[in-house]
C-alpha cells in the first residue's frame, strides 16, 4: 500500500478534534495508599495545556490518582529545586517550547531544568514523561535524551499491528495494538501488577510517537519490525526512522523512570470522527485494552509498589 492510500485511510489521526470525555469514571475500588500519599506533581509549567489532551491529563489523570491516594499537586513555571523537595513522582506531558505554532518545537525545559531533573531522578525521584508526535516529540527531546532515550519526531504506525475501534468497524483507524500474543506487550513488572487482576493483557496506542532505550529490556510496549515512521506535519523531520518501541521503563540510581511515546493512552478523550459523525473513546477510557491497568501499574512502579 502507498503512504498516500494509507494516510487517506487514517480517519483518526493527529488533529482529529478531541475533547476531554464527560463520563469518564476515576473511581478506584481499592486505592493504592490508604495511610501514606505520595505526592505526585503535575507539570503546567511548560505550556502543557496548550490541547484537549493535556488538559484531560490535567483532570482525568489527575483525579484517577488523587482517588488511589496519591496527593497531586500541580508545578507552575519552571523546575525548581524546592518545588521537587518533597515530590516522589513528577508527571510531565505534552511540554511544548512556547505558546505560538513558531515556537511549540523549541525545547520546553532549559538545560538547567534538564540537569536538575536528572540529579532529582538519580537520588531517588521517580519521573513519568510522556511526549507524543512532533512538534511535542522535538520540545521534550532534550530531556528524554539526557537519560539515554532517542526520541523519533513523526508518527509511528503499524499496518500490520493495527487495530479497528470497536464502536467503528468501517474505520481504519492507525492504532496500533500490543498484546501477549503478538509478542508486542513484554513482560514487566509493570505488565504483570501485583496479581492477578492486574496483569495487563492488551494495550492500544493512539499515534504517537516513538522511542529506543539504553537498554531493550526496558522497552515493555516493543514495536514490530512491521512498524514505520510517518512524517505526515508540516515542519517535521522527514529523513528520520521508526524507533523500536512506544514505551519504556528505566532505573538510574536509586529513582526511575517511565516514557511513553503517545499521550493519549493517559488521557480520558473523546475523538471526533468527521467521516461518519462518530465519537470514539480512547486512552485510559477506552475500553477495548487493560490502558487504564496499564497506567494504574506504571504509577504503582513509580511510587515503589511493584
Amino acid at each position: 500500500m502507498s503512504l498516500a492510500v494509507f494516510l487517506s485511510l487514517i480517519f483518526v489521526r493527529p488533529g482529529t478534534p478531541q475533547s476531554q470525555d464527560p463520563d469518564f469514571d476515576s473511581q478506584v475500588k481499592s486505592p493504592a495508599y490508604t495511610r501514606v500519599h505520595p505526592r505526585m506533581m503535575l507539570d503546567r509549567g511548560h505550556f502543557n495545556l496548550r490541547t484537549a489532551v493535556g488538559q484531560s491529563i490535567d483532570k482525568s489523570f489527575a483525579e484517577l490518582f488523587a482517588n488511589d491516594g496519591y496527593e497531586v499537586v500541580h508545578n507552575e513555571g519552571r523546575f525548581t529545586v524546592e518545588k521537587l523537595h518533597d515530590v516522589q513522582i513528577l508527571v510531565t506531558a505534552v511540554a511544548y517550547g512556547g505558546n505560538t505554532d513558531a515556537m511549540a518545537a523549541k525545547s520546553a525545559f532549559t538545560q538547567d531544568e534538564v540537569e536538575l531533573v536528572y540529579a532529582w531522578v538519580e537520588r531517588g525521584g521517580s519521573l513519568f514523561l510522556l511526549f507524543d508526535h512532533f512538534p511535542v516529540a522535538a520540545a521534550m527531546e532534550t530531556l528524554a535524551k539526557r537519560f539515554g532515550v532517542e526520541v523519533e519526531l513523526g508518527l509511528a504506525s503499524d499496518e500490520a499491528h493495527s487495530v479497528t475501534p470497536p464502536e467503528c468497524p468501517v474505520c481504519f483507524s492507525g492504532w496500533i495494538e500490543y498484546t501477549r500474543d503478538n509478542g508486542l506487550l513484554r513482560r514487566h513488572p509493570i505488565t504483570e501488577g501485583r496479581n492477578e487482576s492486574e496483569r495487563v493483557n492488551r494495550v492500544v496506542t493512539f499515534g504517537g510517537s516513538s522511542l529506543t532505550a539504553p537498554k531493550p529490556d526496558d522497552e515493555f510496549l516493543k514495536l514490530s519490525p512491521s512498524a514505520s515512521n510517518v512524517p505526515y506535519q508540516s515542519g517535521a523531520p522527514t529523513d528520520q526512522k521508526v524507533r523500536t518501541a512506544q514505551g519504556a521503563a528505566l532505573h538510574l540510581g536509586r529513582g526511575r523512570v517511565v516514557m511513553l511515546a503517545d499521550t493519549n493512552v493517559v488521557a480520558a478523550q473523546v475523538v471526533k470522527v468527521a467521516r461518519n459523525s462518530m465519537a470514539l473513546r480512547s486512552g485510559i477510557g477506552y475500553a477495548g485494552a487493560n490502558n487504564r491497568q496499564l497506567v494504574l501499574n506504571i504509577v504503582h512502579w513509580l511510587s515503589g509498589l511493584l
